[in-house]
């Protein structure tokens, strides 16, 4: 990115580091969420070696660290001809500065071909590092990725002093910091790559809906398209990729959301299912819920909800994974075909996750007369909100580009009816909204409603 939005509360974390103490962070994150522009940005003002490994080997990328120490040392003299990892953090460790900083970037890359590096680099750190109240920052594709290293290795735990946890940036954050943008591209670029802003590059110089289409299309629908093998490339950082994993992604782009619906979509046993959903929620690629307001029956609690929620590898099972074989032999006018007709659609649970994130702000801003305890999907994936003390529900929907507003607004209206007479929230206040990306006619916004929340774009009429 040629810009750094965000990341207000990370980057403060770092900056305000004492220096009178030692620290040890992990930063870990999925692939293309901005781990390296977070370091960067904290090394311009402040002075660290920085090294990235390579996917190579380790005597590589040995070499690479040694010649990178040099520089950072000797400014461009020779480099320092070393056999193991500890000689050169000892190297390093013995170079007189007044704060040492060390980042270790794409650090999985070097722990996965050195069986040495982190017996090492813990020796190093207990024994001069950390009196020298110095600063290592381990940078990890995914926390689920210290699952896949030797059991037997305790580094992390044993010298960890904390753990920067990067998530995806937020709509909102997006449409209060991107430069140079409209909504309608915010909407569209946030559909496609969600808050990971590796990808938001790519989509340069898209302005309307057709010119992402197009955009997919070349990049993802072309067999030889820049980002066509990303999924694979993008599990393949964090596991060990399979069938059953395929297989349950594949069902859930496809509508099936609970274990059971998904095990008959993939003729698999639910241990199998199981362990795959535990699996891809492990490595931050699906998220679960429990639905607030489905039905009980007989007695039993209801199924947690699953929901792909990292963009690209739904994109990639919804438009690339069903036209396989025919993307396979560059036949992809058909899948093209499928994605202008479906997208409107598709493009509804980006809408949600819209709606949701500008219903948290508003509420936080104090713009709407609720407080959020928490927030749910039902069976339909409409949200309900809970505000417990004042014993408030909040159900919202969107509505669909092709929906009229007064059929959407009839039908959640008839849906929060329906809800207020259930015996579970017959003696909570029931608010409801709705979010739409047309405009409000004048008819709907002198709607004498004190329970209905209209929100259009980033604007609130309460």
């Amino acid at each position: 990115m040629a810009f750094f939005i965000g990341r207000n509360q990370e980057l403060n974390f770092l900056q305000n580091l004492n220096p009178n103490k030692s620290h040890f962070i992990l930063l870990t994150g999925r692939k293309a969420v901005g781990k390296t522009s977070l370091v960067k940005a904290f090394l311009k003002n402040n002075k660290g070696l920085y090294f990235c490994g390579r996917p190579t080997s380790d005597y590589r990328n040995r070499i690479a660290f040694s010649a990178c120490l040099s520089e950072y040392i000797d400014h461009g003299q020779e480099e320092t001809s070393v056999d193991g990892w500890e000689e050169l953090l000892n190297i390093y460790a013995e170079h007189s500065e007044e704060r040492k900083i060390l980042v270790l970037d794409n650090s999985h890359h070097l722990f996965w071909e050195s069986k040495q590096l982190e017996k090492s680099l813990h020796r190093v750190w207990h024994k001069s590092l950390r009196k020298q109240n110095a600063v290592v920052i381990v940078v990890l594709p995914n926390a689920s990725t210290l699952l896949h290293l030797d059991q037997k290795r305790y580094i992390f735990e044993l010298c960890a002093t904390s753990q920067i946890k990067l998530q995806p940036h937020s709509f909102v954050e997006m449409l209060r910091e991107y430069p140079y943008h409209t909504y309608e591209q915010l909407v569209q670029l946030y559909t496609v790559t969600g808050g990971i802003s590796g990808y938001w590059d790519h989509f340069t110089g898209c302005e309307k809906r057709e010119d992402f289409l197009e955009k997919i299309r070349r990049d993802f629908l072309n067999k030889r398209g820049f980002l066509h093998n990303e999924m694979q490339q993008s599990i393949g950082e964090f596991t060990t990729y399979n069938a059953y994993y395929n297989t349950v992604l594949r069902a859930l782009a496809d509508g099936a959301h609970t274990l059971q619906v998904i095990a008959q979509w993939g003729g698999l046993s639910k241990k199998q299912v199981k362990k795959s959903l535990k699996g891809l929620e492990a490595i931050a690629m699906i998220s679960k819920g429990n639905p607030l307001v489905r039905k009980k029956r007989f007695l039993l609690t209801p199924e947690p909800v699953y929901e792909i929620i990292d963009p690209i590898v739904k994109l990639w099972f919804t438009y690339i994974a069903s036209d396989y074989q025919r993307l396979e032999r560059c036949e992809d006018l058909y899948a093209y075909e499928h994605l202008m007709h479906t997208y409107d659609d598709y493009q509804l649970d980006t809408l949600r996750q819209i709606f949701i994130e500008i219903f948290e702000a508003a509420s936080a801003d104090n713009k709407i007369p609720f407080t959020i305890d928490r927030i749910e999907l039902d069976e339909n994936c409409r949200f309900v909100a809970i505000d417990k003390k004042e014993k408030k529900i909040f159900v919202g929907e969107v509505w669909s580009p092709r929906d009229t507003i007064q059929h959407g607004l009839k039908e959640i209206e008839n849906y929060v009816t329906q809800l207020g007479a259930t015996k579970r929230f017959k003696n909570h206040h029931i608010h409801y909204g709705v979010y739409s990306l047309k405009p409000y006619s004048s008819e709907i916004l002198t709607r004498k409603k004190k329970n209905l929340v209209l929100f259009y774009q980033n604007e609130v009429y309460a």
